[in-house]
């Protein structure tokens, strides 16, 4: 998987930059590898509609 903006980056580095992304996330349903502009607005997307069901349910 290719993940945006990785450049020229070597296939060890891609895979060092996505296990931190991995890291990073609270889960693994939430780590987001956009590989366009469009999956990045996507997934932010998705991830305010996440938040505002959250807010609606308190």
């Amino acid at each position: 998987m290719r993940s945006f903006d990785q450049g020229g980056q070597s296939a060890a580095d891609a895979a060092a930059s996505r296990a931190l992304m991995a890291h990073c996330a609270s889960s693994p349903d939430h780590v987001y590898l956009p590989e366009t502009g469009a999956d990045l607005k996507a997934a932010f997307h998705q991830i305010g509609e996440e938040i505002s069901a959250l807010r609606l349910s308190r």
